[in-house]
C-alpha cells in the first residue's frame, strides 16, 4: 500500500519524483542494472543489507524476480493483442485494455518485489 500512496502522490504534486521517493524511502541505498536486452536500465532502492555484499545479492535477484515477471505480463498482453485483432476487437478498446493490464501487472510486480525483495522499482528508463 505504501508504493501506490508514493506513486500517487508523485502523480498529484509539483515536487519533484526525486525529492517525494528520498522522502519516503530516506534510508535505502539505489542500485541499478541494465536490462537483460541492455536496452534499459533498471533502478531500485533497497533496504541495506547486513553487508554491501548481501544488499547488492538481494538487489540482483529483485531485478531477475522484475524481468521475468514483465517478460510473463508483456507475453500475456501481447496473446490477448492478437485475440483481440483476430475476432475484429476495438482498436481503441484493445488499446485500453492493454494499457490497464500493463499498469496493473507493473504496480502487482513493484508491490510483490519490495515485498520479498525489499527494493522498490523506481524507474526503468533509457540507459
Amino acid at each position: 500500500m505504501r508504493i501506490i500512496t508514493t506513486l500517487a502522490l508523485i502523480t498529484l504534486t509539483a515536487c519533484s519524483n526525486e525529492s517525494l521517493i528520498n522522502s519516503a524511502y530516506p534510508d535505502r541505498e539505489r542500485i541499478s542494472f541494465a536490462s537483460s536486452d541492455g536496452i534499459d536500465t533498471f533502478t531500485y532502492l533497497c533496504e541495506p543489507g547486513s553487508t554491501p555484499a548481501e544488499t547488492q545479492s538481494r538487489a540482483q535477484e529483485a531485478h531477475r524476480f522484475v524481468e521475468v515477471n514483465l517478460d510473463v505480463a508483456s507475453e500475456r498482453a501481447a496473446e490477448q493483442l492478437i485475440s483481440d485483432v483476430e475476432e475484429d476487437r476495438s482498436r481503441l478498446g484493445s488499446s485500453i485494455r492493454l494499457a490497464t493490464a500493463m499498469n496493473r501487472a507493473a504496480e502487482l510486480i513493484a508491490e510483490q518485489t519490495d515485498e520479498r525483495y525489499q527494493c522498490l522499482l523506481i524507474d526503468t528508463g533509457d540507459s
